[in-house]
């Protein structure tokens, strides 16, 4: 047997048998497929949790103003300082304050859509679904309202915010699309109709009257302008520009009507400059897309 026929041969055996020079390849790629399943089992169990501790929070809060003859803001400071004393030592009643929060925005979707919708939760943290507003909330409500049954497919990559985009751009085509997914819609699936803009006649020196045609059938394609967003002045945005305006404040919870402040710990209030006690906080209220924030002796409006 030659040189030349002896290389061949061992080259067709390696490819005959696969797994002897591909075995570790494989076993990197079932590594990161497991890591990943890992991770999304998690980042679902995570979701739960976080809705079950504030179904849990609002019920023994409910108890709380009962039993002691209180009110919804003192049984909450009342749940968080017993709270601190069980948890990791270290940690901040402040951060136990934005954490509560953050779940309470969490579970403001899954109470609409349901909580067995968690499941088909595969791409997006719960941080990223806690920062979704309250106008990008009711759009997936709406969703679910005429399609009860569907689930959410997000094996695309997307935003949760770019799905709001595409379903108001054209939300009676995708409420009509089962298979469309529903969180994971991608900015690059919304296209912007443009007309095609034929190029000059170019004549023909040869006469070749084929050619020129060909020429005249020719259109140039103008991409996709990309269009501003518009910015919607809504309860949220308020929210988010009196936080950023006063990074001394944090969100404690919301009601219906109202949103409240708390100062973190050795600072004055941002409004009147004093020291507040414990119990008194920074109030919030939207009305007629106007904002305004209030501590006991200072009102001002948060202007968009």
């Amino acid at each position: 047997m030659t040189e030349t026929s002896m290389t061949a041969h061992h080259e067709k055996s390696d490819m005959d048998n696969p797994p002897n020079i591909l075995q570790n390849l494989a076993c990197l790629i079932q590594e990161a497929w497991d890591a990943k399943d890992e991770a999304i089992l998690a980042n679902q169990k995570e979701l739960l949790c976080w809705c079950s501790y504030i179904v849990e929070f609002n019920k023994k809060t409910t108890e709380f103003m009962t039993e002691y003859k209180i009110g919804e803001k003192k049984a909450k400071g009342m749940i968080y300082d017993n709270l601190i004393k069980l948890l990791r030592p270290g940690t901040k009643r402040n951060t136990l304050l934005k954490q509560t929060q953050r779940a309470r925005d969490i579970y403001k979707l899954f109470e609409k859509i349901g909580i067995d919708k968690i499941k088909y939760i595969t791409t997006y943290s719960a941080n990223s679904i806690s920062e979704l507003s309250d106008s990008q909330i009711q759009t997936i409500v709406d969703y679910f309202s005429k399609n009860p049954n569907t689930e959410l497919p997000d094996d695309r990559d997307g935003t949760i915010i770019d799905f709001e985009e595409d379903i108001s751009n054209d939300q009676d085509n995708v409420l009509g699309e089962q298979a469309k997914p529903l969180v994971s819609a991608t900015r690059a699936e919304v296209s912007i109709p443009t007309a095609p803009i034929p190029l000059t006649h170019v004549s023909n020196s040869s006469g070749d009257s084929s050619s020129s045609k060909k020429l005249d059938a020719k259109v140039k394609v103008v991409p996709p302008i990309p269009q501003p967003k518009t910015l919607v002045h809504d309860r949220t945005y308020f929210r988010n520009k009196a936080l950023d305006q006063y990074p001394n404040l944090y969100r404690e919870f919301s009601s219906e009507n109202v949103d409240y402040y708390g100062i973190t710990d050795e600072t004055s209030c941002p409004l009147c400059k004093l020291d507040h006690d414990d119990e008194e906080g920074i109030e919030g209220r939207y009305e007629a897309r106007s904002y305004f924030i209030k501590c006991e002796q200072h009102e001002i409006e948060i202007v968009a």
